[in-house]
């Protein structure tokens, strides 16, 4: 992960050199236009964090979503990243402020547990005695 910054008027991001670098970026060094940086994320999420960075710069308010690269990682799975920011300048200058964290390995963590508690569903579901679950 690493900083960012967003500048409205130019629909540029300017993103710290590990970021750049992680995100496999080529061109112009750290200056990414908003459209390219769409281009590597899925098509909805893409959609929605464009609409959810012009409302955040329309209202004032922080901005905060996960987004999933249209890439996988090196080992073949997908790369979730959680995107926050906050207002930044006025008029002309006007703009956004963050940090773009990778969380694929909290996602994967989470998918295990939702599988395993699926998992142990479907055995309940299908054992052919009662059972009950107290939880204390």
């Amino acid at each position: 992960g690493g900083w960012w910054r967003y500048w409205a008027e130019q629909e540029l991001f300017e993103l710290a050199p590990a970021l750049h670098d992680s995100l496999g970026l080529t061109g112009e060094y750290r200056r990414v236009p908003l459209e390219h940086l769409q281009c590597l994320l899925q098509p909805a999420d893409a959609d929605e964090f464009g609409l959810r960075l012009r409302a955040s710069l329309r209202s004032g308010q922080a901005l905060a979503q996960d987004l999933c690269l249209r890439q996988p990682d090196s080992r073949g799975e997908r790369r979730w990243l959680r995107i926050e920011g906050r207002p930044l300048g006025r008029g002309s200058a006007l703009g956004l402020s963050g940090v773009l964290l990778d969380i694929s390995e909290g996602r994967r963590q989470e998918e295990r547990a939702q599988a395993a508690h699926a998992r142990l569903r479907s055995l309940i579901d299908s054992a052919p005695v009662v059972i009950y679950v107290q939880r204390v």
